[in-house]
Order: C-alpha cells, then structure tokens, then sequence
C-alpha cells in the first residue's frame, strides 16, 4: 500500500487568552500506509471568517522536512504571540499538510483541517467572555 498522510489532531491551547498572551498549535500527522512519506509544509493559516488575529506565528518544532516511517506519527507545535493592540473576537486555524511518497515521488496531502476556535479577548473595548 501507498504512503497516507493523515491529519490525527489539531488543536490550540488555551481556548482563551488576553492581550500578550500566546497560544500553542498542535497538529499531529500520521503516515497511515505502508511506504515511508516526508513532510514538507503544514500549511497553517487563519481559517475562514475569523473576527480577530492570533498575531505572529513561531517556526513550528521540528520543522519539516521531517520523514515518517509507516505506520508512524509526528506532533509539530508552534505558537502565536497575541500583540496588545489586536483585535478581539475569535480565531482559528487551518492546516493543509503536503508532503511526498518517499519512493516513488507521489504528492500527498490531507485536509485542510481546522483547529479548534479561541476567543481572544482582553483589549480596552472588548466585551468580557
């Protein structure tokens, strides 16, 4: 069978941050097939109809390329820096890993897959949540 890659999780942490906090993306990808696959890109970006920013995003750890053997996952996590002055409301993310079939060159991809939403809140001028 071919390399798969699957989406496992994908989740930011916490669900609820103030102005300068930050919060932590984790996207979880399994090679589901059994030929060994590389990573290339997650593909993370502020999902559609989002009211707010998340702010600047961290390299993500490890930062692909990274290989998956068969049968074998990988967590990558980054983290956005909420600045003070942002906006408030929510905000998501979505991520459309891409990769290939180490053997025979194949282009994989999975999703895109959104995260959960986090309110971001703690401006002058925000409603509280």
């Amino acid at each position: 069978d071919p390399a798969k890659l699957v989406v496992v999780r994908f989740a930011l942490d916490p669900v609820a941050v103030g102005v300068g906090g930050s919060v932590t993306a984790t996207l979880v990808l399994r090679n589901a097939g059994e030929a060994d696959l590389r990573v290339d890109a997650l593909n993370a970006k502020a999902g559609p109809g989002v009211t707010a920013d998340l702010g600047s995003a961290s390299p993500p750890s490890p930062g692909p390329p990274v290989v998956l053997a068969k049968g074998s996952s990988t967590a990558f996590t980054w983290t956005y820096t909420r600045p003070a002055g942002n906006s408030c409301g929510t905000a998501y993310v979505t991520a459309a890993p891409t990769g290939v079939e180490i053997l025979t060159g194949r282009n994989l991809s999975a999703g895109p897959v959104p995260s959960n939403v986090v309110v971001l809140a703690g401006d002058p001028g925000c409603l509280s949540t």
